[in-house]
């Protein structure tokens, strides 16, 4: 059964919450548990943690807003942007390859890019038909779509999730929160142009522009196996089960119920 990292309260708990940043806390006092480390050659890794280079030397394109994610810091993406990636390979094909993000989207209106480099081999990941399908696109002695059927509203529920696609020279395959939603059949290797733009969370930024916040953006050279896509979305769970917990803990510090909730308030404003 798949795990969803969401969380439900009424004015007991949440509003503390949310009124928290009255009292100058933030969310960067958190410990949380590191994203991992995965022993495969990376073509790119986002962080948004900072406006300078990525890990493994991977150029981010451009600053953006930025708000807690994941793993750190996270990119908040409204309206149109254009995030360019660097150049993503030196060699005309490659054998495999693995996508991986972390994703909470807004709104999945028409088709919503979480990574496309449009061009005869396109690159393709992203949610389509209104968030009704979860895609992969390679070319692969032609170009191909893996697309995975999903509930829109399952990603439209204000939580973090977790998107991962694969190909292993043998089979294409779309994961969601840990979980193998989708495979598709094709043998072969993956056509790559060295020299077409790239853009993460949109289609050659001037359309297909997700809304919401994206963390820990990763496309790797190989494809994962199962269990390591199950090991980034359990570790992103463990990480934000932990800030979570930190919240709480701050929130009982500044919640004292009273008899009313306008005395309630009062409290909370007093302490």
């Amino acid at each position: 059964m798949t795990r969803r990292v969401s969380v439900s309260c009424g004015w007991s708990l949440c509003g503390w919450l949310l009124l928290l940043g009255s009292t100058g806390w933030t969310a960067d006092s958190a410990r949380e548990v590191a994203a991992p480390a995965i022993d495969a050659p990376l073509l790119g890794h986002w962080t948004f943690d900072d406006v300078d280079v990525d890990a493994q030397g991977a150029e981010k394109a451009v600053a953006v807003p930025r708000v807690r994610g994941v793993h750190g810091m996270a990119a908040e993406l409204t309206g149109p942007h254009q995030l360019q990636t660097a150049p993503l390979a030196a060699s005309a094909t490659l054998p495999e390859i693995a996508f991986s993000a972390w994703v909470k989207p807004v709104e999945l209106a028409g088709y919503k890019e979480l990574f496309r480099q449009e061009c005869p081999e396109r690159l393709l990941f992203s949610f389509q038909n209104a968030g009704t399908i979860l895609s992969l696109g390679l070319n692969i002695n032609g170009y191909i779509e893996c697309d995975a059927a999903i509930n829109p509203a399952q990603v439209l529920d204000g939580a973090w999730h977790h998107a991962a696609a694969t190909f292993d020279g043998q089979v294409m395959r779309v994961y969601l929160d840990g979980m193998e939603i989708g495979t598709q059949d094709r043998a072969g290797v993956i056509a790559v142009n060295m020299d077409a733009p790239a853009f993460i969370a949109s289609s050659g930024g001037t359309s297909g522009h997700l809304q919401g916040a994206l963390d820990d953006w990763r496309l790797y050279r190989r494809a994962l196996t199962a269990a390591e896509v199950r090991g980034l979305y359990d570790r992103g769970v463990a990480s934000l089960a932990v800030r979570l917990q930190e919240l709480e803990q701050m929130a009982a510090g500044y919640y004292r119920p009273q008899e009313t909730f306008a005395a309630t308030l009062v409290g909370f404003r007093q302490t």
